[in-house]
């Protein structure tokens, strides 16, 4: 059973709320709000008849449940969101902590008893991972569903950690007391290199493949044994590390190797009965619980440095990041001497070229580093055509994991571009897909510059929309984070401004919490004027449309600029058209 408001997903703790709408066996219905003592009595109907499973709602622990409860004592009425009919189930504050650099905000958790509430707004691994993905880290970590969904994936890592480690018989620490060795200068710029990284050309090419290496830092730590208790052991001479001058043991399997040799074995199982299944419902449900082992796995890594985690040891990261350089060298030195030409590499991923390149010797070649390293190569397809856009401070330059481009099945593969960024507005993100959706028409590199006219149009009609005024104010908002609390920001920047603009109306916003604003007046002397919060953007509104055009022709200038159409070609060709 599903609980949302009506309409256009605006927090509505910032104001502006439609109508509830609870949807089940495929049916859904609106619960009208001017009524409040009917809406109470029409949503325990509901629950009564549906007697749900699962409760999946947007902003409940946030909002919806608080609201609700707020009727409920006014018309001493109470909804039975629990299935035995005990009190409220556990609850959790909401709280800001810093993490990692930034802010991060923790909304607070609304249990339920003998059913699951689901927040889908406050969430990460539900919302990468889906509800398979949910239960099958539940089933791992041994954390109940609905506090998992609210857990960070690095806490579900810890616990699968201490869980092995009990089941091992190994002491757990209270808390990591062990400190990072001492390291002169030379030895730090040795081993805190991180992964290793090729810059790419700048520019369109042809006949590439991107090959990448299965899971590689958790792989390397399962194979290559290292874990914080094996490393430069004293039992045997081990196994040495390349460049850093450490060993890993050779007598004792780590804690961290017997936790992560399971999980990679499942999550591959998992794969290949994905890719094998002809059933939709089947592959979606193996793809979930792959894709949440992913994440599991990813962060394996990250909490193996981390200063907090019971059993990460910042040296053992450092010499996982040492193998991680060591075979990606090996990839490349294997694909030259195949014939490949490297164009671009970053930590686990290789792009090469080839003029003419095919599918079987692209396949030969991953089988080829497979055998060398000794760690799985898969192929992730040969490309029509790959973009690599230049640096924006620098030209000259290519920037790593920054590009797009169309695999010869049609599939388009984009990262660290526009459509990509959580804060880019939806208009300017849908403009940069719709061009890359023309030019995914284009069967070869040569075909390029024949769509070109095509691209151009379909900017030329969107750039059109948004000077006509016809942009609806949700897909021109912008969502930015807010690191601190309203009053306390010194500078008038856009967050602040859109943050004091909802304190004046009587809505605080906590650190790490989300606003989402429109530019309203760039050019406008006052603060106030600059932006404004979505909740409160009438029908009739006025938009900053020099700052969306800015934004909108810089996303198209990100993939038409190495075609020969970059952001200041694209905005003089405007001021023509305009002129005419």
């Amino acid at each position: 059973m599903e609980l949302k408001l009506e309409g256009e997903a605006i927090n509505p703790r910032h104001g502006r709320r439609g109508c509830l709408e609870a949807t089940f066996d495929g049916e859904t219905r609106q619960l009208e709000g001017s009524d409040p003592l009917l809406l109470l009595e029409t949503l325990a109907g509901i629950l009564r008849k549906a007697d749900p499973d699962v409760i999946l709602t947007q902003w409940g622990d946030s909002w919806l449940f608080p609201e609700m409860d707020r009727l409920e004592q006014r018309f001493r009425i109470d909804l039975p969101w629990h299935r035995n009919g005990r009190p409220p189930g556990t609850t959790r504050k909401a709280r800001s902590y810093f993490s990692y650099g930034r802010i991060v905000r923790q909304e607070a958790s609304r249990f339920l008893a003998g059913r699951w509430h689901i927040d889908a707004r406050n969430t990460f691994i539900f919302r990468e991972s889906g509800l398979d993905g949910l239960v099958e880290i539940a089933r791992l970590s041994r954390i109940p569903v609905q506090q998992l969904a609210r857990t960070s994936i690095g806490t579900a890592m810890s616990s699968i950690e201490l869980l092995r480690a009990h089941q091992d018989g190994i002491l757990i620490p209270w808390r990591k007391q062990e400190a990072e060795e001492f390291k002169t200068a030379e030895e730090l710029l040795t081993a805190d290199k991180g992964g290793l990284v090729f810059l790419p050309p700048t520019g369109v090419h042809g006949d590439v493949a991107e090959l990448d290496f299965a899971s590689l830092y958790p792989t390397i730590m399962a194979k290559f044994n290292v874990s914080p208790e094996t490393l430069d052991c004293p039992c045997c001479p081990g196994r040495n590390v390349p460049e850093i001058g450490r060993r890993t043991c050779a007598r004792r399997r780590g804690l961290i190797p017997r936790v992560l040799s399971p999980l990679i074995e499942k999550r591959a199982r998992y794969k290949s009965m994905r890719n094998e299944t002809t059933d939709p419902a089947l592959r979606r449900r193996c793809d979930q619980r792959q894709n949440a082992l992913k994440w599991i796995l990813v962060t394996s890594f990250g909490y193996l440095g981390y200063k907090n985690a019971r059993f990460g040891r910042i040296e053992a990261h450092e010499a996982v990041t040492a193998y991680g350089r060591e075979l990606l060298l090996q990839a490349k030195e294997t694909a030259e001497a195949a014939g490949f030409a490297l164009l671009h590499a970053i930590v686990d991923s290789i792009w090469i070229h080839k003029q003419g390149i095919t599918e079987r010797e692209t396949k030969e070649l991953a089988e080829e580093i497979s055998r060398r390293t000794e760690i799985a190569v898969a192929v992730e397809g040969i490309y029509r055509w790959l973009i690599f856009p230049p640096s924006r401070t620098r030209p000259g330059l290519g920037v790593p994991n920054r590009y797009a481009g169309v695999f010869r099945d049609g599939t388009i593969k984009v990262r660290g571009l526009e459509l990509r960024r959580r804060d880019t507005p939806r208009f300017v993100a849908e403009t940069q897909e719709a061009i890359l959706a023309v030019l995914a028409r284009a069967g070869s590199l040569q075909d390029l510059g024949a769509l070109l006219p095509s691209a151009l149009s379909v900017l030329d009609a969107r750039v059109q929309e948004l000077l006509d005024g016809r942009i609806a104010p949700a897909d021109l908002a912008v969502t930015k984070q807010v690191s601190q609390n309203p009053e306390d920001y010194t500078r008038a920047c856009d967050t602040a401004v859109a943050a004091q603009s909802l304190l004046a109306r009587g809505i605080r916003l906590a650190p790490g919490e989300n606003v989402q604003m429109v530019y309203s007046a760039g050019g406008d002397r006052d603060p106030a004027s600059r932006v404004r919060p979505l909740a409160f953007s009438s029908p009739d509104y006025s938009c900053d449309t020099e700052k969306y055009l800015d934004l909108t022709l810089r996303a198209a200038g990100a993939i038409l600029g190495p075609l020969g159409w970059d952001e200041s070609r694209l905005a003089e060709q405007l001021r023509h058209a305009q002129r005419r």
